[in-house]
């Protein structure tokens, strides 16, 4: 039986794994739909933000949660820091593709992570979530 935090962070990791497939989906329509590519760019760009690589990493990802969040303090855009940036072939869209990540909360509070489990996020880059596995 799952404790009532455990199905709180099952259902934040699916949210968070649903709007990464929403970005990524945005990100690879604009390689085929070039005229309106403009008008897609600013919506996925409006819905995330990117951790800097500056000297202080912890600064950067302060400034980031600050930058994602409204006045109140409620986080409204993704937040992307990447650890580890790999140096394989570039992924197009087509890929199959299986990532591991770790979904954190603005204070560092660790809601889920795909290495522990042991099951990394597998899809095809392009189609969004449409396809179940």
């Amino acid at each position: 039986m799952l404790s009532k935090f455990e199905i709180v962070g099952i259902g934040a990791s699916v949210l968070c794994m649903a709007a990464a497939l929403y970005l990524v989906r945005i990100e690879t329509s604009l390689l085929t739909n070039a005229g309106e590519s403009s008008q897609l760019a600013s919506v996925a760009k409006a819905d995330l933000v990117i951790v800097g690589e500056g000297e202080n990493v912890n600064q950067e990802r302060t400034k980031a949660f600050v930058e994602a969040a409204d006045p109140r303090g409620n986080i409204m855009k993704l937040v992307i820091d990447d650890i580890v940036v790999g140096t394989g072939e570039e992924v197009v869209v087509g890929n199959e593709v299986s990532v591991h990540y770790i979904g954190t909360l603005p204070d560092g509070t660790e809601f889920d992570n795909s290495n522990k489990r042991g099951e990394p996020f597998n899809f095809t880059v392009g189609e969004g979530n449409e396809k179940r596995r």
